[in-house]
């Protein structure tokens, strides 16, 4: 029996054509991996990352349509090209402000929308872009980006490159994660009695089962030394974001100048691990549907867990980085200018798609609140727009 339980499996969610076949080949490789561990079971980052990132049949680099309508889920940029517009004119200022180089560096550019929302944009504000650097590790999503580019921005087009991290050193400019860390692995934390246990995945029969044992990594025991954890009353699960934070210090030692910005759905870390939330923030999502068994569908389904900004402005601090501004999605919008739209000047169906991309983007009972902004940057005076009149960085 799993334990993250769901009513049932609707047969809209069922797997089709050649996902039944890719999921039984990575499952056998999860057992191979078991299999050969030495402790009969692996981490659950790494269950996690064979899912979502194994080279051939893994969710992001196999599945046949992971974003929009006809997808798993949808990001702020698919919904339309308003939260690039407000991205865009945080860029800009980060350009006009700083002396830094007019590049843009993007991890995980999903389908490529993004890229095409901001230099569109850009090109309007007549903000010149030397490169668009989109660092992608699936071939599948690369050939999806290319592809939108080259049919939607084609005199623009050669200033986006593609390339592998970390190769790229001595990034200088503006570098943009949305919606990258929270599909990032994590390792699955239960506190029991106090005590703190990791999360692993071993088998039963021929069924993938959660355990939490004892038995700490080190990258694990060293994360968890550095949080200051609640008192917890019974059990309580959650999850850490090793990798998050390894990630962060790659990119940190690459950097040389200029402004990230980071952008998902998330919580400072006291409202993270607050007592009240006892079974964590893991979901899964397919076809819309979110889902609480990462057993299912595996490979065909999307994982993610909340992102823990204090962990990420913590690890900043500490490789060279300064935060520079926290606030919601919300917040940042606001302070942005909602004035910039300039409504007046669209067609009726064209105003009534950008509101309803703000009421979506802005409402709190949409992505308004949970969804997050932070500002890291090195070497510059950056510029405070998007965070002057809503600064949460106090609840970090």
């Amino acid at each position: 029996m799993s334990l993250y339980p769901v009513n049932s499996t609707a047969d809209a969610l069922s797997l089709l054509g050649e996902e039944s076949e890719r999921s039984s080949r990575l499952q056998d490789e999860i057992r191979q991996l078991i299999g050969t561990s030495g402790i009969n079971a692996i981490s659950f980052a790494q269950f996690m990352e064979s899912a979502l990132y194994h080279p051939v049949n893994g969710y992001y680099t196999a599945a046949t349509q992971v974003l929009d309508r006809g997808g798993d889920f949808t990001t702020a940029p698919e919904l339309g090209a308003v939260f690039g517009h407000f991205l865009s004119t945080k860029i800009a200022r980060a350009f006009h402000s700083s002396p830094i180089p007019a590049r843009i560096y993007e991890f995980g550019a999903g389908s490529g929308k993004l890229c095409v929302q901001i230099l569109s944009e850009l090109n309007r504000l007549g903000c010149e872009i030397d490169d668009y650097v989109i660092i992608e590790i699936s071939p599948r999503m690369k050939q999806i980006q290319q592809q939108l580019v080259a049919r939607q921005i084609p005199k623009i087009s050669t200033k986006v490159h593609w390339s592998d991290f970390p190769a790229d050193k001595g990034i200088q400019g503006v570098v943009i994660a949305n919606e990258v860390i929270d599909a990032m692995p994590v390792e699955l934390i239960r506190f029991v009695e106090g005590r703190v246990h990791q999360g692993y995945v071993t088998e039963r029969g021929d069924a993938f089962q959660l355990e939490f044992r004892t038995i700490l990594e080190e990258e694990f025991e060293q994360t968890c030394n550095q949080i200051s954890w609640p008192n917890f009353e019974g059990i309580y699960t959650s999850e850490i974001h090793c990798r998050a934070e390894a990630w962060l210090e790659k990119v940190a030692e690459c950097f040389e100048v200029g402004s990230m910005l980071i952008s998902d759905y998330g919580f400072p870390q006291h409202e993270y691990y607050h007592p009240d939330r006892n079974q964590g923030t893991l979901m899964c999502h397919r076809r819309h549907h979110s889902l609480h068994d990462p057993f299912d569908f595996i490979g065909c389904q999307d994982i993610t867990a909340h992102v823990n900004f204090s962990s990420l402005a913590r690890i900043a601090e500490t490789v060279g980085l300064e935060v520079n501004g926290f606030t919601t999605l919300a917040g940042f919008i606001v302070d942005t200018g909602l004035e910039s739209l300039d409504l007046a000047s669209l067609q009726i169906s064209e105003q009534m798609s950008v509101t309803q991309q703000l009421n979506t983007l802005t409402s709190p009972s949409e992505m308004g609140e949970l969804f997050k902004v932070m500002e890291l940057s090195k070497n510059i005076e950056p510029d405070r727009l998007g965070f002057k009149s809503f600064d949460h960085m106090h609840r970090l």
